[in-house]
């Protein structure tokens, strides 16, 4: 067994009966019975030598992915631009219209075994990224039970996710990965459950220091990153320059007001002291906000102490984007982006050295309907812009390697236009960015883009060709998952054949 081979199995079976992952009705003990045997062999933790984290980039609404990556040869443009419509990209700048200003910027080949692919000509950063190898697309991955065909869907012979094309529903499945039970942890969640006790080693000096989650998000409250035991940080977002962002912390709860600051810790006290009150739930809830106030102060400790040429990296790197002149949805994703780069880049201070994170941002507005023309470009052009910046920002730190990038979304949306935008979809097309993936490829199986097609359920809805719970999976490994302790986070990855979609080499 390696340092990956990371988990205390008793001490999780306990904490994990009682909570069972939040799964209800009969495939509970099933998934127990699995989790207990994927746990048999392992032994005491030891932490991890290197740092990785992954971010996570949701993009709320369900992303039109159909014009984010476009097949480019002559049939299949020809085919998408008949089932678009209006909404279908010029296939060159030389064709653009008064009505259609946007165009495809054509991918490198080098990687994609000479099958042309573009994109959105609002992301030219991301051009750039895929073809100097650094991002990679994942094509038609969505929420499945288990795999299903055209002709399986069709005939109702497989069990599909509920309430396929909701909102609520899909986003919840997305980031569980538990499409047919109730689940109130994420797989992100269930990650840092797993690994919690093998990311931090307190300093020699400080037995008891105080160390603050693995989980931590710069865009409030999220279901992938919720565990049983180690629950999601949320942080502010940074602004230009100085303003630094950070935790979310009491007004007035600083050395500026320092009498302030000093009778609430004296009041926290008093409610630690079980000869004060027997109130269980007074305690308890005493006990969580002083957590709460202790993890401020690691938190915003680090960030201070990280040197001024990193602040130079970050603030030339995101600064650009954080001014007026940016559309707003830029501006909202590289406050949120930033923060992480400067969190990232306080992993070596005491209490925030983590050997492993988890990160979330999200960019809304993706639910276009109505509209699309002039939203949708606003909306990548704020995730290209941004996540070239953080890409950037990764390799000056000189950890690009360390750091993994994946986006998600709701769903998919329809091939056709309803007139002014398009509607609820399925499998939708993610990507992976970092110095670790095998960038400049389009993994997974691109659907045929025509209505009615052999990956269509037949109104321009792709069935999903490959499941969150693969994806996930592939992530996970690069984490320091091992190949047994998959089937802990993602209770139904075995019923897919293939548990490593070649997102790392």
């Amino acid at each position: 067994m390696t340092s990956y081979d990371f988990l205390h199995r008793r001490s999780f079976l306990r904490h994990l009966t009682g909570a069972a992952f939040g799964l209800a009705g009969a495939g509970v003990l099933k998934d127990l019975r699995l989790i207990q045997s994927a746990l048999a062999q392992s032994p005491p933790n030891t932490i991890f030598s290197d740092y990785r984290a992954l971010v996570c980039l949701f993009l709320s609404g369900g992303n039109d992915a159909n014009n984010l990556i476009i097949p480019y040869t002559d049939d299949e443009y020809t085919s998408y631009a008949a089932a678009r419509s209006e909404l279908a990209l010029a296939k060159t700048a030389a064709t653009v219209t008064t009505q259609q200003p946007y165009y495809i910027l054509p991918l490198s080949t080098a990687q994609t075994s000479g099958r042309p692919f573009g994109v959105h000509s609002a992301c030219p950063e991301l051009k750039t990224l895929f073809d100097s190898g650094k991002l990679s697309f994942v094509a038609n991955v969505g929420t499945l039970v288990e795999p299903v065909t055209k002709a399986q869907y069709s005939a109702g012979t497989r069990r599909l996710p509920p309430q396929l094309f909701s909102h609520n529903d899909q986003v919840v499945q997305w980031q569980t990965s538990i499409p047919d039970q109730i689940s109130t942890t994420g797989w992100g969640g269930r990650m840092a459950d797993l690994l919690k006790d093998s990311v931090w080693q307190a300093p020699a000096n400080n037995p008891t220091a105080n160390r603050i989650s693995l989980s931590i998000s710069a865009a409030g409250f999220n279901t992938w990153q919720v565990g049983n035991h180690e629950h999601l940080y949320q942080v502010g977002t940074a602004g230009s320059g100085s303003n630094s962002g950070g935790a979310k912390t009491l007004s007035g709860f600083n050395s500026t007001f320092a009498a302030r600051t000093q009778k609430i810790r004296d009041i926290i006290a008093l409610g630690q002291n079980s000869g004060q009150t027997t109130n269980l739930f007074q305690r308890d809830f005493t006990d969580v906000f002083d957590r709460a106030v202790d993890a401020a102060d690691t938190l915003n400790a680090g960030l201070s102490g990280i040197s001024a040429a990193n602040n130079a990296i970050i603030n030339g790197a995101f600064d650009p984007l954080l001014v007026n002149t940016q559309p707003g949805e830029v501006r909202s994703l590289a406050g949120q982006m930033k923060m992480i780069a400067k969190l990232i880049a306080a992993r070596s201070t005491s209490g925030l050295d983590l050997k492993r994170q988890l990160f979330y941002c999200q960019l809304g507005g993706f639910d276009t309907h109505g509209g699309q023309l002039t939203s949708q470009p606003n909306l990548l052009a704020a995730v290209s812009r941004n996540l070239s910046a953080f890409q950037s920002c990764m390799e000056q730190l000189a950890v690009s390697s360390n750091v993994t990038t994946f986006t998600a979304s709701d769903f998919g949306r329809t091939l056709p236009s309803n007139g002014y935008g398009s509607d609820h979809g399925w499998g939708t097309h993610a990507m992976v960015m970092g110095g670790a993936v095998q960038g400049g490829r389009v993994l997974g199986t691109f659907p045929t883009l025509t209505i009615g097609g052999p990956d269509d359920t037949s109104l321009g809805r792709w069935i999903p060709t490959t499941a969150v719970d693969q994806y996930a999976a592939s992530l996970a490994r690069w984490l320091g998952v091992t190949e047994s302790n998959l089937d802990v986070i993602l209770p139904n990855l075995g019923r897919f054949a293939s548990r490593n979609i070649g997102i790392f080499s």
